[in-house]
């Protein structure tokens, strides 16, 4: 059973005071027109797509497991 899972979110520019938020400062924000999609799906490969910026790119499985293991063991 394959479950697919999709999510999108608008993209922002933080104006002013993007660090004074940790402070609990205000900050100004805007939406810009850009959205960020993630989906997930069972697949033999990481695949990122940034549509409004013509980027795609595959990364095999196999490559992850590698990249994972040169990591170490502090990451999950």
């Amino acid at each position: 059973m394959s479950i697919d899972v999709q999510v999108s979110a608008p993209g922002k520019v933080i104006l002013h005071g993007e660090h004074a938020v940790v402070y609990g400062c205000k900050a100004v924000a805007v939406s810009v027109g850009l959205t960020t999609v993630v989906k997930i799906a069972s697949a033999d490969c990481l695949f990122i797509r940034f549509t409004d910026l013509g980027l795609n790119t595959e990364i095999p499985k196999d490559d992850l497991e590698d990249l994972k293991s040169q990591l170490g063991s502090d990451f999950k």
